[in-house]
């Protein structure tokens, strides 16, 4: 439910960001709270012109008069794109783990297969090191073993790109009406992710007890991404 706060802020009832910062009284919290109902709006349609607007807003209204959502953002993202991957490689190998019809074929015996599938906590490195498995072992090579090699300039090409065809899919949307098919099922995967993490990084830097405002949240973090 949308609320207004004393301050007549309107923010939603109950939301993780709310109870997240609720220790918190900077104006970062006022501003993240402040546009919490518009990503509310892109969950719920799971539009990809609602995810674009919720990322535009909230970057434009912190700085006014300067067009660098793209630039920002793509930056930004590249804080914590290996601890993304990390994830959900982990996830995917312990899903291959634990829906595997044949124990053997992992280089596991019976006993051991099932006391590694009732383990609450089964980090990458513990599985690599007991299954045998190419497959696991290629996706590890691909997204795990490569972090040193990667090439964080084409990555914010990439990112960058993924941006702007949202930009171009909310532009079509807007003054034309339509949208490309093939564009807005991509970024229909992919955005919601991006805004996802893009959110977690501004919510943890938010988290201090000093006063810090949204444009220096967006300033620092981007800094970073363009030191990596």
């Amino acid at each position: 439910m949308r609320k207004i706060d004393a301050d007549g802020m309107t923010y939603l009832e109950g939301s993780n960001a709310a109870v997240f910062l609720a220790e918190r009284s900077n104006e970062a919290k006022k501003h993240i709270l402040n546009h919490e109902p518009y990503l509310f709006d892109a969950t719920l349609s799971g539009r990809v012109t609602d995810y674009w607007h919720y990322l535009e807003t909230i970057i434009s209204n912190a700085l006014p008069g300067e067009k660098q959502v793209k630039d920002i953002c793509s930056s930004i993202l590249l804080i914590n794109h290996w601890s993304h991957q990390s994830n959900r490689t982990e996830e995917y190998a312990k899903e291959i783990l634990r829906s595997h019809v044949y124990w053997g074929d992992l280089g596991l015996t019976r006993e051991e297969w099932a006391t590694l599938c009732q383990k609450e906590e089964l980090p990458i490195d513990e599985l690599l090191a007991k299954i045998n498995s190419p497959f696991i072992e290629e996706i590890a090579d691909r997204y795990i073993r490569s972090y040193a090699s990667v090439n964080y300039q084409a990555l914010k090409k990439y990112y960058t790109s993924l941006l702007t065809e949202a930009y171009e899919q909310r532009n079509a949307f807007q003054h034309a009406g339509h949208e490309c098919l093939k564009a807005v099922t991509k970024l229909s995967y992919t955005l919601p992710r991006l805004v996802t993490r893009f959110r977690w990084l501004i919510l943890e830097r938010a988290d201090v007890p000093e006063e810090i405002t949204f444009a220096e949240i967006l300033y620092q973090l981007k800094a970073e991404g363009d030191q990596l």
